[in-house]
C-alpha cells in the first residue's frame, strides 16, 4: 500500500501537464496561455512510457518519487 504523500512518477507529471495546461501569464503586458509546456511534459510522459516499457518490460507508473 501506498503512503499518502508518495506520487509516482506518472502522477507528478500528470499534475504539472494539467498546471501548465491552465496557467495563464502576462508577458510584456500580452496573456500568454503555458500550454506549450504542457505539450513538453506530455512529450516527456510518452517518451518515458516507451522507453521503461522497451528497456524494462514493467508499465511506466510502477516508479515513484518522494
Amino acid at each position: 500500500m501506498r503512503k499518502s504523500l508518495e506520487l509516482t512518477a506518472t502522477e507528478v507529471i500528470d499534475l504539472l501537464i494539467e498546471k501548465f495546461s491552465m496557467q495563464v501569464r502576462v508577458k510584456n503586458g500580452h496573456q500568454l496561455i503555458s500550454s506549450g509546456n504542457a505539450k513538453d511534459f506530455q512529450m516527456l510522459k510518452n517518451s518515458l512510457v516507451k522507453f521503461v516499457s522497451d528497456k524494462y518490460k514493467k508499465p511506466f507508473t510502477y516508479l515513484s518519487v518522494l
